[in-house]
């Protein structure tokens, strides 16, 4: 719900321009540790949440008085106001505090508690969230700690601890033994883990090693996706063994088309010769499709020729 539509809804709130104009000031929001946009609340009303407003006026320690369109309470009497508002309150996601509460509507805590305790209980039942309030709570709290244990869902305590909406302190206050049995556990199926991944990658570098055509440990970090510097520390031998056997295809490799292009290179001008053309290295560069000029030993093969067919 955004503020035009709350504005809408409750007749004693402040209208969308009046909240801009006696909130959306520099002066009051350079108070605001998390400034909202200025611009953005002038230009796009609709997109003032109701969650960050509040926010804001709540850190400005903003009277309830100053948010409502009258003051006169024959018109609108202060308890409607505040029950307005404490529904409003209602909508927002994290719960407020008691000073929060009580700065913001100008009642003390007892008054709103007599007033409305409807509300303020459901205010508490928020804020309570995620506690542990009895015996029973303890008991169902250990169950969840034992089925943790013996099925490991998680990969560690903190994923846990997010699950059941509990922090690890409150684990390991109300249950330290299985605290303690859960973090063995966690360690353990790592330890676990990282042995099973460690073998699979080791039967992937060997499946490498045994493939007749040689692939670059690059390549082979992307396909098992493992960093290259990992697989270094952990499987030097393998990683060595790798890499001279890539580089020595390689040597080979540029060995055999050197000598393939030699041959080409003596095709082509005995061709051209043949043909009654002089075999230029223009004509030479067309037939080939190659620039063998880089290569000085092509070229002082390619003088060797026309030396032999008497060109030079």
């Amino acid at each position: 719900m955004n503020l035009i539509q709350l504005s809408q809804q409750n007749k004693y709130i402040l209208n969308i321009a009046q909240i801009i104009n006696k909130f959306g000031s520099t002066e009051m929001l350079k108070k605001v540790k998390s400034k909202p946009s200025i611009s953005r609340w002038k230009n796009r009303p609709d997109s003032i949440s109701l969650s960050s407003f509040l926010n804001v006026l709540i850190s400005l320690n903003v009277h309830i008085s100053e948010i409502f369109l009258d003051h006169d309470p024959n018109w609108a009497p202060e308890n409607i106001r505040v029950s307005e508002l404490l529904n409003i309150l209602l909508l927002k996601k994290e719960p407020l505090t008691i000073k929060e509460l009580t700065t913001f509507t100008g009642w003390h805590y007892q008054k709103l508690l007599q007033n409305f305790p409807d509300v303020i209980e459901r205010m508490l039942l928020r804020k309570s969230a995620g506690k542990i309030k009895s015996r029973s709570d303890v008991d169902t709290l250990k169950e969840k700690m034992l089925l943790e244990i013996i099925y490991c869902q998680y990969t560690n305590i903190e994923a846990f601890s997010k699950s059941i909406n509990l922090s690890q302190r409150t684990l390991k206050q109300h249950c330290p033994d299985l605290y303690q049995k859960l973090l063995e556990k966690y360690k353990l199926s790592r330890q676990r883990k990282n042995e099973l991944n460690t073998a699979l990658i080791s039967l992937e570098l060997d499946k490498a090693l045994l493939n007749e055509s040689p692939e670059s440990l690059t390549s082979i970090a992307k396909r098992i996706k493992c960093p290259r510097h990992i697989l270094k520390q952990r499987f030097p031998v393998q990683v060595k063994l790798i890499v001279s056997r890539f580089k020595n295809n390689l040597k080979d490799k540029s060995i055999r088309n050197k000598k393939e292009l030699e041959i080409r290179l003596l095709n082509a001008v005995d061709e051209l010769h043949k043909d009654g053309q002089y075999p230029s290295k223009r004509k030479l560069i067309e037939k080939l499709n190659v620039n063998f000029t880089h290569h000085s030993e092509l070229v002082a093969l390619w003088h060797y020729r026309l030396k032999e067919l008497r060109y030079i």
